[in-house]
């Protein structure tokens, strides 16, 4: 209730400028500190980026029973074959030259270059210790399952050459002007996603009761962010800059949804107070233009029966997302 008085304080008679600065004050107040966060992961510490130096080689092909591809305890490698960097000689910190006479110059090249040579003799170049070395060895085949666009198993295979070694990984700083252009592709992505939101959330809900795998790309809880949280901070072979760097990148990722969901023009959320402001503004500028008499505040409380619709919504999401961030969680 207003008391006797209090009228010229009452949010509703505040100019539109003032009730726009209020309202939105929450959500480019999120917009702003994923920008901060982003400049600083992108800019300070730098994106990861693969380069052509070795950081491991695995010594056997990996299978189903060793996906990890190590030896056994008699240095023999049961079920599978050695790796063709194993058998080439290849050590951690070599930088990879050529395969079959074709220039590695990214790591990407690599996997071109190697990806069809399964069971033929391979010539690969590589520099360790200051020299030049040249090797000629089969490459081994590594069978695979072919995955959907969700990450799940179709059931067929395919076989691709399997040379057995990791980059080594270095973080590349980029420039300011790079940010915001990356921010904006967020957003418009982010845009996209949205209009999917709620078929999104009863998919959640269909595979939290299904045997259904959870989708990997799928809405998360507060739980879950705290569940990749931990993954990022318990990442046995990541650097700390790198482990910071994706830390920052998913802090600034949920402040750019924050920005983006209370945007929406429907109430509870900001978006909708904003879109109330935006409307009685361009009625009292219609009716200037008219020459009418000023209109009065806008009585957004008509649009509450909405509001309780949107907020019985949120509810179930929050629900459904807890339920499957804790009992399927994303793999």
């Amino acid at each position: 209730e207003i008391q006797e008085g209090e009228d010229g304080r009452a949010f509703y008679n505040l100019s539109v400028p003032k009730k726009l600065t209020i309202m939105a004050g929450g959500p480019v107040t999120n917009l702003l500190l994923s920008i901060l966060l982003f400049t600083v992961a992108y800019s300070v510490i730098g994106n990861p980026a693969t380069t052509t130096t070795v950081a491991t080689v695995v010594a056997c092909v990996p299978t189903a029973a060793n996906p990890e591809g190590l030896l056994s305890t008699d240095g023999q490698c049961h079920g599978s074959s050695r790796t063709a960097a194993l058998v080439a000689g290849i050590q951690p910190g070599d930088e990879l030259l050529t395969v079959n006479a074709k220039s590695i110059m990214a790591w990407p090249d690599l996997g071109a270059a190697i990806h069809d040579r399964q069971g033929k003799l391979t010539t690969i170049s590589f520099q360790s210790g200051g020299s030049v070395v040249t090797k000629q060895v089969i490459v081994p085949a590594m069978v695979t399952d072919v995955l959907d666009a969700n990450g799940n198993p179709t059931g067929a295979q395919q076989s691709r050459g399997f040379l057995g070694v990791s980059p080594d990984i270095v973080n590349e700083r980029q420039p300011l002007g790079y940010v915001l252009p990356q921010v904006g592709s967020m957003i418009l992505s982010s845009v996209k996603a949205l209009g999917q939101f709620p078929a999104e959330i009863f998919a959640t809900s269909r595979q939290l009761f299904s045997a259904e795998k959870r989708s990997p790309t799928g809405p998360v809880s507060i739980v879950g962010i705290g569940q990749i949280t931990g993954e990022i901070a318990s990442a046995p072979n990541a650097t700390l800059s790198a482990k910071a760097h994706d830390f920052l990148m998913l802090i600034a990722s949920v402040n750019l949804f924050l920005f983006l969901f209370n945007m929406v023009p429907i109430l509870p959320l900001d978006g909708g107070h904003i879109g109330g402001a935006l409307y009685e503004g361009t009625r009292r500028v219609v009716a200037r233009l008219r020459r009418k008499p000023r209109p009065g505040p806008v009585d957004t409380a008509k649009m509450w029966p909405l509001a309780y619709a949107v907020t019985l919504f949120l509810i179930v999401m929050s629900l459904v997302t807890v339920l499957a961030d804790i009992i399927k969680p994303i793999a």
